[in-house]
């Protein structure tokens, strides 16, 4: 893996655990309430039966040699991405991703630079060629354009939630 790639994932680190921290000290009591709790449990169980299933049909797939273009651990990488990130929408449009009383802006601005610095680079790495290595996708040229495609998602999935509660309100 290239150095870049490390200085990537050092960085997303370090902001995700300054967020984190920030947020810890803001101080505000937040919780979920039991609604929110089950609606968390459902898209946690969505997710998992949706990583299963696409799991099942990877093992066909690699076993089949069907798709010889990507790396099995990047396959497995991608298959987990989907898994987190229909779990993470399921919870947004429910209403059950922000505790009670969050404003969220931490999140939305952690998956905007997560999102853009990761597709951006997965971007560049398709332009100049390098998404492939000996003919195939591996995690550790394509990872950071799937982290990124997802982060981007769920900015949308944040934004679409945040314009229809908009309306919602004006009617």
């Amino acid at each position: 893996m290239s150095g870049g790639f490390y200085i990537g994932l050092f960085a997303v680190l370090f902001l995700a655990i300054a967020i984190w921290s920030s947020m810890r000290r803001a101080g505000k009591k937040q919780h979920y309430d039991e609604m929110q709790l089950k609606i968390r449990a459902d898209g946690y169980r969505l997710g998992y039966f949706v990583t299963i299933a696409l799991l099942l049909v990877l093992l066909m797939v690699l076993d089949s040699n069907l798709i010889t273009f990507v790396s099995p651990s990047f396959a497995i990488f991608v298959v987990m991405m989907i898994g987190i990130v229909t779990s993470v929408v399921y919870c947004i449009f429910k209403g059950a991703f922000f505790q009670i009383g969050q404003n969220g802006t931490y999140y939305i601005a952690l998956c905007a630079f997560i999102g853009l610095l990761n597709t951006g680079m997965g971007i560049l790495r398709i332009l100049d060629g390098s998404l492939f290595e000996n003919g195939v996708i591996t995690f550790a040229s394509g990872a950071s354009f799937i982290c990124g495609l997802s982060f981007v998602i769920i900015l949308i999935a944040l934004a679409i939630k945040k314009a229809s509660m908009g309306s919602e309100v004006a009617e």
